[in-house]
């Protein structure tokens, strides 16, 4: 469930399209309405709106929402239920012929996850990030909060009704690009391609895949970079990461810490990889 980019599609009426270029025409020249695009917020206001409107989202306190999983290239059909209750409570349960109960919920303050095969374990970090977008009741009343970076890309049609793309970028999570960059498999193309329609035997996934090498990642501080980075605006106060590999997981983390410009328990490893 984890994505390093999270794209939103929104498809509205023909009608939109005018409203977007009657609010363009009054603050813009005739000559550039045509081609000003609508703000993220005026889309997901229009969205809402769509939808029925923000009070028709807040009569309701529960729902259940019930469907079919079908994996034809596992040749899987089974029954799924979701369960949902204001403000963020979610629960995801799918009988699976053959396995038995796959389960996901978030009560509020923890995910977790059960299978019959590792049986109970809590999230943490992209898998929590993401249930807990996906638990949120009156989701599209919060599409601003949960994404605080959302930006128009484009305008196009998908059939006869005009459509706006726009990109939202909640916070990444980090390991699926390790996890991609040490077994040289493009999880986040995976997760696009099947949320295109592309089947899981299309992928040409392997069975298993077994790192050659150890592979190691440190943080690195703007504090430890840029002077004065503390007081700085948002951008300058990031974190950032530097991955390594090396025949053993001491190597690799040796040369993660030599990356990233020092020593675990302070000093120097060996001359940095890079210059500060």
């Amino acid at each position: 469930m984890n994505r390093a980019v999270s794209v939103v599609l929104l498809a509205l009426a023909a009608a939109f399209s005018d409203f977007a270029q009657e609010k363009a025409a009054e603050t813009k020249p005739a000559a550039t309405a045509e081609t000003r695009l609508p703000s993220a917020d005026e889309i997901l206001d229009k969205y809402v709106e769509a939808l029925g409107g923000k009070a028709a989202f807040e009569k309701f306190r529960s729902r259940v929402v019930k469907g079919a999983l079908e994996l034809p290239a596992m040749g899987i059909t089974s029954g799924a239920e979701i369960y949902a209750k204001a403000p963020n409570k979610w629960l995801l349960s799918i009988e699976v012929p053959g396995f038995g109960l796959v389960q996901q919920g978030y009560d509020g303050t923890s995910g977790w996850a059960r299978d019959p095969q590792t049986g109970i374990r809590d999230l943490s970090g992209g898998e929590l990030e993401s249930i807990k977008r996906g638990a949120e009741f009156n989701q599209p009343l919060k599409l601003k909060a949960l994404f605080p970076k959302l930006e128009v890309k484009e305008k196009s049609k998908v059939g006869d009704r005009e459509v706006y793309v726009l990109e939202a970028n909640p916070r990444a999570s980090r390991t699926v690009p390790f996890v991609a960059k040490a077994t040289g498999v493009p999880l986040v193309e995976h997760a696009c391609r099947l949320l295109l329609g592309e089947s899981l035997g299309s992928l040409g996934l392997p069975e298993r895949v077994v790192p050659a090498r150890a592979w190691a990642k440190e943080a690195v501080f703007p504090t430890d970079r840029f002077p004065r980075a503390a007081v700085r605006g948002p951008e300058m106060r990031s974190t950032g990461e530097v991955m390594a590999s090396g025949a053993t997981p001491a190597a690799a983390y040796a040369r993660a810490l030599r990356a990233a410009g020092r020593s675990r328990r302070g000093g120097q490893i060996g001359p940095p990889l890079q210059r500060v």
